[in-house]
């Protein structure tokens, strides 16, 4: 059975996963995301590891089923690892954000994530 992540919900369990889970559920809420927001807390040799990681995390919200979103989640996995090699961690959320349009009041899907360089208490 194929989970979904509800919108609002934060996921304070991701450093607790493997490289290879945290890139799995970051595809699957990258692709539900409209938006990434994406910031580094107290990582100040790591910020070309937050620029991989946007890149990675926008690759990944434009992978279409089958072999790109293959590629996005071997390439989530590399970054994954490289930052937690490095004493790195990333939380993540996803929420929505209201935008006030031509089409009137629309509701965006926002992945947020941080990066840095220690976990989340549970």
């Amino acid at each position: 059975m194929k989970q979904t992540l509800r919108l609002n919900n934060e996921l304070r369990w991701l450093h607790r996963l493997t490289p290879v889970a945290q890139a799995q559920v970051l595809l699957q809420v990258a692709q539900a995301a409209r938006l990434l927001h994406l910031e580094s807390v107290g990582v100040t040799a790591g910020a070309g590891m937050a620029a991989e990681l946007e890149r990675a995390l926008n690759n990944a919200m434009d992978a279409e089923p089958g072999c790109e979103a293959e590629a996005a989640t071997v390439r989530l996995v590399d970054v994954l690892t490289r930052a937690r090699d490095r004493g790195l961690r990333v939380q993540a959320e996803i929420s929505e954000m209201e935008v006030d349009g031509l089409l009137g009041l629309t509701r965006l899907p926002v992945l947020s994530a941080v990066l840095g360089g220690s976990p989340v208490a549970a």
